[in-house]
């Protein structure tokens, strides 16, 4: 796999002054990709493992480049974080998919979480605000399809409206939160061919009141329904979900659903949570919307969504430490992001073909030199 990274990695520009450069712009990267895969969260880290490896490192650079290192020293953390900052964030994450698409060339029939995150680790200035990452996360194969990063939370339903212009939906299936349940966003997934499973809460007070009487005052509307259990972590998951399909509107006093054009069937689904410590069950009534007819392929895709809290933010906090990061330039915050998405990607390989768990991969990784770290 060194190859295709380095292949991916090689072809981005480097805005610094030519002439005056120590440290090729591909040895920084690839380096910083070894070390955050290896276990390093910060640019002393990864130094520090740039100079224990440092005759691997630059034989594996030699290796791929073809080109000989003509400094005799690692750089500093500080060179780290100056390239970090210089680099066009809109460039690495195109390089970033460039390199995910030539694994995965097709992705239809797919599920797509769309969820965001601001890094709690974040350091604060006088002239600077919160990096707000909204994504696009595929839960079949567990990568970031895409991303919009925005400065500010409170602007999401725009930055969600902005990232699905960038993404291909024909025959995919989009989840969002409730922050993306607006009619804006139901007609720009329709409009690019595809389908939508939405939750309905209190943001959207009348339609959940009617969804709410369609199903308390059950008329003779065709209900289907389907269950699935998961077991593990102590505790017994029941999730049951209802669906009416033939929408009876006589009713609509307010037209509400006359609004929400596309909109096939309406989603109940009933949890039930049984923790085997203290022997108790936690019940929970959730509604949803959606163009999908199947209460299976329902269920799976409102399963899947958890996907992007489980295996993209948990694992960017807990296993690659990203929220204890502490980051302040705009530029960094987003470069580093899309490198811990990359060393996430590879991990989740490595862990996927040897059979074992992703911390011990990135443990086993920190164990191993470079040059052997990603052989195929």
């Amino acid at each position: 796999m060194s190859a295709e990274i380095w292949n991916a990695i090689a072809v981005v520009k480097d805005p610094r002054v030519q002439g005056r450069i120590d440290y090729p712009l591909g040895l920084i990267l690839l380096v910083s990709l070894y070390a955050t895969i290896s276990g390093c969260d910060d640019w002393e880290q990864i130094e520090d493992y740039a100079n224990i490896h440092s005759e691997d490192l630059r034989n594996l650079y030699t290796k791929l480049s073809g080109k000989e290192l003509k400094v005799s020293r690692m750089p500093t953390h500080d060179t780290f974080n100056h390239v970090f900052q210089v680099i066009d964030p809109k460039e690495f994450l195109e390089v970033y998919k460039k390199f995910i698409i030539s694994i995965y060339e097709t992705l239809t029939g797919k599920t797509i979480a769309i969820d965001g995150k601001t890094p709690r680790g974040i350091k604060q200035t006088a002239n600077s605000h919160p990096s707000h990452i909204v994504s696009a996360y595929c839960t079949d194969h567990h990568f970031v399809i895409d991303h919009i990063n925005r400065e500010v939370k409170g602007h999401e339903l725009s930055s969600i409206l902005d990232l699905i212009k960038l993404l291909f939906l024909e025959n995919n299936t989009v989840t969002i939160d409730a922050a993306g349940t607006y009619v804006e966003v139901i007609e720009m997934i329709l409009s690019k061919g595809g389908n939508f499973v939405l939750p309905v809460k209190g943001n959207q007070k009348k339609l959940l009141e009617f969804i709410e009487k369609e199903f308390r005052e059950y008329r003779g509307n065709t209900v289907s329904a389907d269950t699935q259990e998961d077991i593990g972590h102590g505790r017994v998951e029941k999730r049951t979900v209802y669906c009416i399909t033939e929408i009876k509107t006589d009713d609509d006093i307010d037209g509400c659903m006359q609004k929400w054009k596309g909109v096939k069937t309406l989603v109940k689904i009933v949890r039930e949570v049984y923790k085997k410590a203290d022997k108790s069950t936690r019940i929970e009534t959730v509604y949803y919307i959606t163009n999908l007819i199947d209460p299976k392929e329902i269920n799976r895709a409102i399963r899947a969504h958890w996907g992007i809290e489980n295996n993209l933010h948990r694992s960017l906090d807990v296993l690659l430490n990203e929220d204890h990061s502490q980051k302040s330039n705009h530029n960094v915050v987003e470069n580093f992001h899309i490198m811990s998405l990359l060393a996430l990607f590879i991990i989740k390989e490595i862990s996927k073909q040897r059979g074992i768990s992703m911390n011990r991969t990135r443990k086993l990784c920190g164990y191993s030199s470079p040059s052997k770290l990603l052989v195929n």
